[in-house]
């Protein structure tokens, strides 16, 4: 009873140590920035696959990396500013 008592005591601690505002902000930036990179690998596998055209790929490749670019900057300048709230690491 009383080990029962302790685990859900921990538990509650390190879900509520998890659920910071800085944890949740890393953990968007990084599906946001892993969602882009595979908006890219689909939009090689079109243009593989002949549904785009090459210009159509050039024009949406360059607005997903400006896009990736610009979301790393947010997440390397936050990284920055609170290095002890980052668990997700970045890609380069």
């Amino acid at each position: 009873n009383k080990m029962k008592k302790i685990l859900i005591t921990i538990g509650v601690l390190m879900t509520m140590s998890f659920n910071t505002p800085e944890n949740r902000t890393n953990y968007e930036l990084y599906e946001a920035i892993s969602d882009v990179e595979d908006y890219i690998e689909w939009l090689n596998e079109d243009l593989f696959q002949g549904r785009i055209t090459e210009e159509k790929h050039e024009i949406m490749l360059e607005n997903y990396e400006s896009t990736l670019k610009h979301l790393r900057n947010v997440q390397r300048d936050l990284t920055n500013l609170t290095p002890e709230y980052n668990p997700y690491p970045i890609r380069k």
